[in-house]
């Protein structure tokens, strides 16, 4: 029975959850992310009645999201790594969103998560072996998005938020349940991540930062700086 401890604060709420045998607990607060987050861990970890030494890994949602909060999610799962001497798992949160949101229920979709100065954070996402995947992430006009052809599903805030996104696809279906990441959904992809061995150090914990794309020309997008069509 595997043991995790997540972090997720790259959208407007942090959440926290505890996965212990297949059960998820979270709880979640609205910002400033900084002040929740040691205490909600830590009320997880009080009720389950276990110590940082017993979880397996601490996970964290890697992003894209808000800087601010990627900072805080990775800082809290090297914090614990280092403390109780365990490994992390850095878990893409696109990937994360298609989880809250589909589950087991489909094997494709698109992620979406507003970004500043009038862009979003897009990802195709896809459910292979067991868990969802993110494919590269890009940071996104809105005149410069386009759906996949054989996208259907659609989640994040993005889209709920943006939804002349979606205009020109009238068969899409966006997804309002969960209209961000949340620490449960990471749980549950790194749970499958530690039992295929995709994990890390927590010296080796890294966020994802997608915005660095917004500075690139459209010829070095072409190039393979743009938005992954792969997934």
């Amino acid at each position: 029975m595997s043991i995790i401890l997540s972090a997720e604060a790259g959208g407007e709420l942090f959440s926290a959850a505890l996965r212990m045998g297949g059960e998820t607990r979270q709880y979640s607060a609205a910002m400033p992310h900084s002040r929740a987050a040691l205490p909600l861990a830590q009320k997880l970890l009080a009720e389950a009645g276990i110590s940082l030494g017993r979880c397996d890994v601490f996970a964290f949602g890697a992003g894209p999201g808000r800087f601010s909060g990627l900072r805080l999610a990775c800082g809290i799962a090297q914090a614990f790594g280092y403390a109780a001497g365990r490994p992390c798992a850095a878990v893409d949160s696109m990937a994360a969103l298609a989880e809250a949101n589909y589950g087991e229920t489909e094997t494709r979709a698109e992620a979406a998560l507003p970004a500043h100065r009038g862009h979003i954070y897009a990802a195709r996402c896809r459910r292979k072996g067991g868990r969802w995947t993110g494919g590269r992430p890009s940071a996104l006009g809105l005149e410069e998005y386009a759906p996949g052809l054989r996208s259907r599903h659609f989640c994040g805030r993005g889209f709920l938020e943006n939804p002349g996104l979606l205009g020109r696809k009238p068969e899409a279906v966006v997804a309002a349940a969960f209209p961000e990441p949340d620490a449960a959904a990471v749980a549950k992809i790194a749970e499958a991540m530690l039992a295929a061995g995709e994990i890390c150090s927590a010296a080796e914990c890294r966020p994802v930062y997608a915005r660095r794309q917004i500075a690139q020309t459209k010829a070095m997008r072409a190039a393979g700086g743009g938005f992954s069509s792969s997934k």
